[in-house]
C-alpha cells in the first residue's frame, strides 16, 4: 500500500469530528438517516469511523452553514459542488488577501506548484522576500499560499510530495516540517514518513523536522515566537 492510499484508510472517530468541525455528534447523526451523509464505516468495536474525505466535505458544509445556507439544500451537494459555492459566496466575502500577495502573484505560485516547478517557485518566492522583507514575506505571502492551497483539496492533494517525489525535479527542494504533537486528525508518523520517502528520494535533500509542544492540526502554537524564528530561520537559509 502506497503513503497515499494509507493515508485514505485513516479514519476518525465522531468526537474528532465534531471537535475539528464545530458539528454536534447528535447533527452528524441525524444527517446520516436523512440524507444518507456523512456515511461513517464501523472500526473494530463499532464505533462511526469517517475518513478524511468526508471530514473535509464537513468543514465546508459547516463554512457554508455559518454564512446562512440551510443544510437540507447542500448536505446533498457533492464536494466540488459544494467548493464552488463557498468559493462564489463565503470566501469572497470574507476572505481578502493582504497588500504583499496579490491575486496575480497567488496564481503564479499555484499555477508553478501544480506544475511541480521548484526551481522557478524559488525564484519567484526569492523576489517577493526581497520586496517585502522576512516578516511580511512570512504572514502576507507564506501564510496565505497556504490558506489557499488548503482550501482547494483537490489542489493540495494533486501537490502533494508523498507519492508522487518521481516527479519532482532532482534535486529535491529544502522542506520545513513542524507537526503538532497533540494533533488529532493527522499522525505524526505521516510526517516522519514523508521526511522518510524524501531522504530516500534525494539523501541530500535539506529537512527541518520538528514536534510543536502542545499544538493540535493548526492553530495558535504555530504563531509562537519560537517557531515563527524557526522558519525565518530556515527561509534564510534555503532563500537567501
Amino acid at each position: 500500500m502506497n503513503e497515499l492510499a494509507r493515508v485514505a484508510a485513516m479514519t476518525l472517530s465522531i468526537a474528532a469530528v465534531e471537535r475539528d468541525t464545530g458539528l454536534s455528534k447528535d447533527t452528524l447523526r441525524v444527517w446520516e438517516r436523512r440524507y444518507g451523509f456523512p456515511s461513517p464505516g464501523r472500526d473494530g468495536i463499532g464505533e462511526r469511523a469517517y475518513t478524511f474525505d468526508q471530514v473535509e466535505k464537513l468543514r465546508v458544509i459547516k463554512r457554508l452553514m455559518d454564512a446562512g445556507h440551510r443544510p437540507g439544500r447542500i448536505v446533498p451537494l457533492a464536494f466540488a459542488e459544494l467548493q464552488l459555492l463557498s468559493l462564489s459566496t463565503v470566501d469572497q466575502t470574507t476572505r481578502k488577501l493582504p497588500v504583499a500577495l496579490g491575486s496575480g502573484d497567488l496564481a503564479i505560485y499555484i499555477s508553478l506548484l501544480r506544475r511541480h516547478q521548484i526551481a522557478e517557485l524559488r525564484t519567484e518566492l526569492g523576489r517577493s522576500l526581497s520586496r517585502h522583507g522576512v516578516a511580511r514575506f512570512v504572514t502576507e505571502v507564506v501564510g496565505p499560499l497556504g490558506m489557499a492551497v488548503g482550501d482547494n483539496r483537490l489542489a493540495a492533494r494533486a501537490m502533494g510530495p508523498v507519492g508522487r517525489l518521481d516527479q519532482l525535479r532532482d534535486p529535491l527542494p529544502p522542506i520545513l516540517i513542524r507537526h503538532g504533537d497533540a494533533d488529532p486528525l493527522v499522525a505524526d508518523l505521516q510526517s516522519q514518513r514523508l521526511m522518510q520517502a524524501w531522504t530516500a528520494a534525494d539523501p541530500a535533500a535539506t529537512i527541518d523536522y520538528a514536534l510543536v509542544p502542545g499544538a493540535g492540526h493548526g492553530g495558535a502554537p504555530f504563531e509562537t515566537g519560537p517557531v515563527l524564528a524557526d522558519t525565518l530561520t530556515f527561509l534564510r537559509k534555503v532563500l537567501l
